[in-house]
Order: C-alpha cells, then sequence, then structure tokens
C-alpha cells in the first residue's frame, strides 16, 4: 500500500520508514498484479499524486524517466533530511510561515537550495 504514493505501509523494510521514491518503481509495480487507485470526492484534484504521470513517463520514455527519478530521489533525500531535523524543520517552517506557502513547499524550496549546494 502507497499512501498517496508517497509512504510504504507496510515497510517493506523492518523497522525503517520507507517511501516510494526509494523503490525500484517499475519492479515494485510490476510485481503486482492489479493497481489500485484509491480516491474519494475530497482529493479527486490531486488525482494519482503523480503516480500515472510517472508511470507514464516510465513506460514510454525510459531515459527521460531515469533521470526525472535520480532527479526526485536526489530532492526527496534532502526533503526527508530537513523532516527529520529539528533546526531544518524550524527553518522551513518560519519559510512557510514568512512567505505564506505550505510547510511541503518551504520544504521542497529547501531541499532544491541542498541539491545544489546553496545555503
Amino acid at each position: 500500500f502507497w499512501y498517496y504514493y508517497n509512504k510504504v505501509v507496510p515497510s517493506p523494510r523492518q523497522g525503517e520508514k520507507v517511501e516510494v521514491w526509494q523503490l525500484d518503481l517499475k519492479s515494485a509495480m510490476e510485481e503486482n498484479n492489479i493497481i489500485l487507485l484509491a480516491y474519494s470526492d475530497g482529493n479527486l484534484p490531486t488525482f494519482g499524486s503523480g503516480f500515472i504521470e510517472d508511470a507514464y513517463l516510465l513506460y514510454t520514455q525510459p531515459d527521460e524517466f531515469q533521470k526525472y527519478w535520480k532527479n526526485k530521489q536526489e530532492i526527496q533525500y534532502y526533503a526527508r533530511q530537513i523532516r527529520d531535523n529539528p533546526e531544518y524543520l524550524k527553518k522551513a517552517t518560519i519559510l512557510s510561515e514568512d512567505n505564506k506557502i505550505t510547510l511541503d513547499s518551504a520544504i521542497k524550496y529547501l531541499s532544491y537550495q541542498l541539491k545544489n549546494n546553496q545555503p
């Protein structure tokens, strides 16, 4: 089960929080007989949470997907570091409040900065 195409539940690695970006997407998809996207009226605007687009790119342009996935993994690595580090999380929270953006957007912004070695 992938919670909003993010968290893997239950974790395939005992005692470790695993997120979808850490998986080999093609293998993870192909080891299942069915893929079901369960959404309700309230979250239809985010239908697929990026999964549909990623799967389409994976199967139609595998080389482009590999570049995209590598970049996504790097960004998500830094995002996880921010979420797990109280000092970075506080910085993201302040950025979020000061700029009236979501905390996720602030974390993503800071992740790009860290990836590109910007303070």
